[in-house]
């Protein structure tokens, strides 16, 4: 794959931000841009795509923000955002395909702060005013996206947090069109060809305890998130080349996810160890041979990471972790999938000589997987640095390994 002219792009970004008086605050932004992205591509087949990508961005806002009683805070923030993109796609040197989108994005989010004793509360209500545009289609919609945010101090040691989102996120140009777009030399994808947006309903629970004295600091998190209106694409061999097509229908996903961390810190030799884990499960569907299955996808993993300085001039970091995943599908158990059992580790040294720093990194990964089942790779580096010159050297896989 190649590019030619080379990619370009520009941007500017201003913010103006006013105090005003009796704890009022006003803030103005403004952005714009635009990139141009061609590519060729050599195809299986020994034919070529070229395609030339074409994005402009901009976006003005404005925020006010007063008191409304005591400790209970309101701010506006109102602002238009607008995307235009576009492609060009030609086969051989002859036009294949191009499109267009643009997207005009109108939106007023007030929002509610209140902060009083050990209660922190925010809660915002976005209204969006969306219009869309695309050769033949047009479609404009109201959405609303409540969020909301608490936390609460039960002790001096112990906080708890919680919050939640809804999200509606519209497909950009490269998700729905139906020009037939190549992502690398033996497989194209075609979109649905409609505008779709995807749905999201995300909460969060979180219970910390810190206490800095004794150098020990807990996390223990949990969410659960759902996603839907998400395509069904059809995975299929047309010809020497994969074809993921769009079928018209729409999936969901439900994720819940359960972690942790604790890190404990010794004064001696700065040393510092940290633990930490978490179990995620998501159910899905996916297509296969035409035909629609449940799926349920597990993942665990778990690590340890520890940093000490033994001298001034010597500094050690060492993490390690293990990672399972396995894919079940209640239906159907012939496409249940092997489970992948891998660790990967990675030791740093770092050695300090007043202005000298030399790093040495060592990465292995292994697995069950016997495609990558072993690799290896050491790198050093070595800097100089004062405060008028900084020099570097690099030198990457010092072994040469190549797994």
């Amino acid at each position: 794959q190649q590019s030619s002219p080379r990619k370009r792009w520009i941007s500017e970004n201003m913010q103006i931000v006013k105090a005003l008086v009796n704890d009022r605050t006003l803030r103005f932004n403004a952005s714009a841009g635009y990139s141009y992205m061609p590519g060729t591509l050599l195809r299986i087949d020994s034919t070529s795509q070229h395609i030339d990508q074409h994005a402009t961005k901009a976006s003005i806002n404005a925020q006010f923000r007063h008191k409304l009683l005591g400790k209970l805070y309101i701010s506006y923030l109102a602002g238009i955002d607008y995307n235009d993109q576009r492609f060009y796609i030609r086969k051989d040197m002859k036009e294949a395909g191009h499109e267009d989108y643009q997207q005009l994005n109108s939106y007023l989010q007030p929002s509610l702060n209140l902060q009083r004793n050990s209660l922190k509360w925010t809660l915002s209500l976005p209204l969006r005013l969306i219009s869309q545009h695309s050769g033949h289609q047009h479609l404009t919609k109201i959405i609303a996206e409540p969020s909301t945010r608490i936390e609460y101090q039960l002790t001096s040691s112990i906080t708890a947090k919680g919050s939640y989102q809804y999200g509606w996120r519209p497909a950009m140009l490269a998700s729905f069109t139906e020009v037939p777009v190549y992502t690398n030399y033996r497989s194209y994808t075609t979109g649905i060809g409609e505008f779709y947006a995807s749905e999201s309903h995300i909460g969060t629970l979180r219970l910390e305890y810190a206490n800095p004295i004794d150098g020990l600091f807990v996390n223990v998190d949990a969410s659960c998130s759902y996603q839907d209106k998400m395509p069904v694409y059809n995975n299929f061999l047309d010809g020497l080349v994969y074809h993921s097509e769009a079928t018209g229908e729409y999936r969901s996903n439900t994720s819940w996810v359960l972690g942790g961390r604790l890190s404990k810190s010794l004064g001696s030799m700065k040393f510092l160890m940290t633990l930490n884990g978490q179990m995620a499960r998501t159910y899905s569907t996916a297509m296969m041979n035409g035909q629609q299955w449940p799926f349920r996808y597990d993942n665990y993993r778990a690590g340890i990471r520890f940093s000490l300085r033994p001298w001034q001039i010597l500094s050690i970091e060492e993490s390690s972790h293990y990672q399972y995943g396995k894919q079940n599908s209640s239906d159907n158990h012939a496409l249940d999938s092997r489970a992948i059992r891998s660790f990967d580790h990675q030791l740093k040294i770092f050695i300090l000589p007043k202005n000298w720093q030399i790093e040495w990194t060592n990465e292995m990964y292994h697995s069950n997987d016997q495609s990558v089942s072993f690799n290896y790779f050491s790198d050093v580096q070595v800097s100089y640095r004062t405060k008028t010159i900084e020099a570097s050297v690099r030198m990457s896989n010092i072994f040469g390994t190549s797994s």
